[in-house]
C-alpha cells in the first residue's frame, strides 16, 4: 500500500538475496570487452576499454582491481573495480583507458562474457572460443 491507502496498492514479488553480502563496488565505465590470446603462449587475457568519468581538475578515477569468476552456467563475470583519487595521485591520469588482465583459468567453449559497468547495467557478449 502507498502511504497506507488501500485504494493505492499493488502486489509484487521480492526474490530473496542469494548471499548475505552486498555488492559495494564502483565499476569502471567499460565500453568494450574481449578475450584475446597471445599467439606464442596461448595465454588468454581480458581486454577492457572505456572512458573514465570527468571528476573535475582535482580528482580522477582509475581501475584498481579486476575480479573474474566463472559460474556453472558458463558465464564469465567481470568486475572492473574503480577507485577515485585526488590531486597528486592523478598526475598520470588519462580519461581513455585500455587495460589487460590475464585470465588464470582460460575460457573455452560457449558462454557469456558479463562485465559489470558504472551505470548499474552490464556489457554482455556471447563467447565461443575453440581450443
Amino acid at each position: 500500500k502507498f502511504n497506507q491507502d488501500a485504494n493505492i496498492a499493488r502486489k509484487f514479488t521480492i526474490k530473496e538475496g542469494s548471499s548475505a553480502s552486498a555488492d559495494d563496488y564502483m565499476y569502471a565505465p567499460v565500453s568494450s570487452a574481449e578475450i584475446i590470446a597471445d599467439e606464442q603462449t596461448g595465454v588468454q587475457s581480458l581486454r577492457l576499454a572505456g572512458r573514465y568519468p570527468s571528476l573535475g581538475p582535482d580528482a580522477c578515477a582509475k581501475i584498481t582491481s579486476i575480479l573474474t569468476s566463472r559460474n556453472d552456467s558458463d558465464i564469465l563475470v567481470v568486475q572492473p573495480i574503480m577507485t577515485i583519487f585526488k590531486n597528486e595521485e592523478c598526475t598520470d591520469y588519462k580519461p581513455d583507458f585500455k587495460v589487460h588482465h590475464e585470465l588464470h583459468t582460460p575460457f573455452y567453449g560457449k558462454g557469456l562474457l558479463h562485465v559489470r559497468v558504472l551505470n548499474g547495467n552490464a556489457r554482455n557478449q556471447y563467447l565461443e572460443i575453440l581450443q
